[in-house]
């Protein structure tokens, strides 16, 4: 599958697919690793581990509420939809392996290679790169060979730019869904994040918002408390850090949880 830029519904269709197959590939390496810790042992790793899964699975609903919203219908039963492990997915100019594995120094180090992706160097929302056979993300076709987007967030850029732009063509027509198929906050439990009902374009933006900065994945880094605990520091955004205070915490989180992670 190769996406092109969102001119149209259908376009927009494509790209919120393939978002919640890729917020679904996410979700299997967490509790693999979660599962993989014996009860009562390593409450902070699981603790941690925990509310990230639910926050993608949060991430994977509030992308279906926007398909639904607009027209399309979310559907996780297609053919490829749940991807082979070791999957691929992109850090800046190259790839990184999600593998299903027990908790261990290695799963933590691809778990903070997903939430906080390769920074660009320039403003730049594509790269030239081959293309891995087991990449998550679709490449992009802008008439040129092997061009990807350059992370998550670019990708998640790519949609927000997208509604925009046909919400000023089509205005209230664009969300012509039965808003019967939003999913509340009444079934979302724990984790980060919270429940967008999409029912506008004002709505659709904050659900985007939810997907691309929940987990780091923009390029100006999710700001985040500096708790003592690994697992609060991941939960709890806090809007009046910086991005040097925003980078000092996951530097925190990510020593914290190799000091309670079994070496390989």
């Amino acid at each position: 599958m190769t996406l092109r830029h969102i001119a149209t519904v259908d376009d927009l269709h494509d790209y919120l697919h393939v978002a919640i197959q890729l917020e679904h590939a996410t979700i299997p390496p967490y509790l693999t690793a979660l599962y993989s810790l014996h009860p009562s042992t390593n409450a902070d790793a699981y603790r941690v581990i925990r509310v990230v899964a639910v926050e993608e699975m949060l991430h994977l609903t509030l992308a279906a509420n926007l398909l639904n919203a607009v027209g399309g219908t979310p559907d996780l039963t297609t053919e490829g939809f749940v991807p082979i492990y070791p999957a691929h997915l992109p850090d800046g100019e190259e790839d990184f392996e999600v593998g299903t594995r027990a908790f261990s120094r290695a799963a933590i180090e691809t778990f903070l290679k997903i939430e906080r992706p390769a920074q660009a160097e320039a403003e730049t929302r594509f790269v030239a790169r081959d293309r891995s056979s087991r990449a998550l993300l679709p490449g992009v076709d802008v008439h040129e060979e092997d061009v990807h987007f350059y992370s998550i967030g670019e990708f998640y850029a790519e949609i927000t730019d997208g509604l925009h732009r046909l919400h000023q063509e089509m205005g209230a027509a664009l969300f012509c869904g039965d808003p019967a198929r939003q999913v509340g906050p009444e079934y979302y439990y724990s984790g980060g994040g919270a429940i967008v009902k999409v029912t506008d374009i004002e709505s659709a933006a904050a659900a985007m918002r939810w997907c691309a900065t929940g987990s780091m994945r923009c390029k100006k880094s999710r700001s985040m408390s500096s708790e003592t605990r690994c697992g609060e520091s991941w939960a709890r955004p806090n809007p009046c850090c910086n991005r040097s205070t925003s980078e000092k915490c996951c530097r925190k989180r990510a020593h914290e949880c190799r000091t309670i992670a079994p070496s390989p």
